[in-house]
């Protein structure tokens, strides 16, 4: 058996675009982790099979906390850009608020995206567009007053703490003076109640505050990973009574009353053939 050559003493394994990638995920994860230290905010790390490792930033939200996940260098990356320690969730919404920066922005439900595009920044379907630079600015009609309020159609500052949404719509308002959290629910539903108002009334479309909603780490590939792997040609059929509740629940945002009822009808509707399955098995075992 021929001998393998001997390697020079300074040889060195080349690096994969993998150990690269997990090198500056370590090192985005450090400092997320140091500036929470800095700032005495609660940061846990986490690892197990199914997510992998990740950090748990806990930031509060009027009397309770709320917890952002950082899973990846993505998501390290978009939280250091942004002053995230200075952050407070506004509770019942998927909203932030800085007592230092003088700012709230809140995540907002268009009833139909492609609607609420057109309509409010002139966007058409066929057009390309940056959607983080599309922004309405509104200013107030008195002019000593310094407050003015923005309508995002993608937020960067808000969805680095709500990571696993992605930028959606939001609406920011700039030069508030809030000190306390019911202060900033307070101006949030307010300002939105009246500026949601005017703008159904002119351009016949609905607006609504989003919700909190919890989120919890999934083994769940991310968005680009699924676009790169190939769909597979079905193989499986569904039924299509079951089919159509399932659908139904999955288009209900928004309403978790709704979404809850369609999605235990859709497993109701298995009920009579694993209860006669059952009735059957035993019957046999007589």
């Amino acid at each position: 058996m021929p001998e393998l050559p001997e390697l020079p003493e300074d040889f060195e394994p080349e690096e994969t675009s993998a150990d690269l990638e997990l090198q500056d995920s370590t090192k985005a994860f450090e400092a997320v982790k140091d500036r929470c230290l800095k700032a005495d905010v609660k940061c846990e790390e986490g690892s197990d099979e199914a997510i992998g490792r990740h950090l748990v930033v806990t930031l509060p939200s009027g009397r309770q906390e709320r917890k952002v996940y950082v899973m990846d260098l993505e998501d390290a990356q978009a939280l250091l850009k942004q002053p995230f320690e200075k952050f407070l969730f506004i509770s019942g919404y998927d909203a932030i608020c800085s007592y230092d920066e003088d700012f709230i922005e809140a995540s907002i439900n268009p009833s139909n995206t492609a609607v609420f595009r057109r309509r409010l920044f002139g966007i058409s379907s066929n057009q390309e567009f940056d959607p983080t630079t599309q922004v309405v600015e509104i200013r107030p009609v008195t002019a000593h007053s310094t407050q003015k309020m923005l309508i995002h159609l993608a937020s960067t500052r808000l969805s680095a703490v709500l990571v696993s949404y992605g930028p959606r719509p939001s609406l920011v308002i700039e030069n508030v003076q809030i000190h306390t959290h019911d202060r900033a629910l307070e101006v949030l539903e307010n300002v939105a109640n009246s500026l949601f108002f005017e703008v159904d009334v002119r351009f016949n479309m609905p607006l609504s505050l989003a919700r909190a909603r919890v989120r919890i780490p999934r083994p769940i590939p991310r968005s680009d990973e699924l676009v790169r792997k190939p769909l597979q040609f079905p193989t499986d059929k569904y039924d299509k009574q079951a089919a159509s509740l399932y659908w139904y629940g999955r288009m209900a945002t928004g309403m978790p009353l709704l979404r809850f009822l369609a999605f235990y009808q859709t497993i109701e509707f298995y009920f009579p053939i694993y209860s006669q399955h059952e009735a059957i098995k035993h019957i046999r075992a007589f």
